[in-house]
């Protein structure tokens, strides 16, 4: 469970699950993004979850994916779909007009930090950018972005500060 499942894996899970991302979307089927688990593969990041660091990507892998066109065009496209799920749009930099019943924030600050984490690590600017200022919009609406013990206000206020606004 401890040992990272390989490149090769991990590109064929985020690349099933943009496939079914893009049913959902199709679909209007919003709630399958709130209720299914895949923000470990789909966004990979360099911490180790609960599943160890079966996921967790390490420089030399993130070194590899930055070079590889469609591992980030699949990311930049989960993202895309993953925001519009919650009724953001990516590169408009805001709420989607009209949006369908379901298609509104779930209050998965975790999968909002593991998306914009994951677009940090692997360069992706434009679209870490709107998914901060999609945080920004959440916290001052009043939600917080908090999962169990974990607080991912800093991150977010940080990269704001940062200048990716």
């Amino acid at each position: 469970m401890d040992e990272f499942i390989g490149i090769h894996k991990l590109k064929e899970l985020q690349d099933g699950q943009l496939r079914l991302f893009e049913q959902w979307s199709s679909n209007r089927a919003w709630s399958e993004f709130h209720h299914n688990h895949y923000d470990w593969w789909t966004f990979p990041i360099n911490i180790r979850s609960r599943f160890g660091a079966k996921y967790m990507i390490d420089e030399d892998g993130v070194e590899i994916l930055k070079g590889d066109d469609v591992f980030i065009r699949n990311l930049k496209r989960c993202t895309f779909l993953l925001l519009q799920s919650w009724g953001w749009n990516l590169y408009d930099l805001k709420l989607i007009a009209n949006p369908d019943e379901n298609q509104s924030w779930q209050n998965w600050s975790v999968r909002l930090y593991k998306c914009a984490l994951s677009l940090k690590i692997f360069g992706c600017e434009t679209e870490l950018r709107s998914v901060v200022e999609y945080a920004c919009f959440l916290l001052s609406s009043g939600h917080k972005l908090v999962h169990d013990k974990y607080n991912f206000e800093e991150f977010f206020f940080n990269e704001y500060r940062n200048g990716k606004l």
